[in-house]
């Protein structure tokens, strides 16, 4: 896990972890929201791991 200060080097930083298919996770004003591309089967299945859904796919 990597916490990171928000700025345009972090920006780019998240962009090119979900490119290779990275997870992250960035709060918003009630909660936090766990983001991947939608198009990363290993993106979207590390999120079902990290939230201990039933398997994917």
């Amino acid at each position: 896990m990597d916490i990171r200060v928000y700025n345009e080097e972090t920006h780019q930083y998240a962009l090119d972890l979900i490119k290779n298919d990275g997870v992250i996770v960035a709060p918003s004003v009630t909660n936090y929201g766990v983001f991947c591309s939608a198009t990363s089967a290993k993106g979207i299945a590390r999120i079902f791991e990290i939230k201990e859904r039933t398997k994917f796919g």
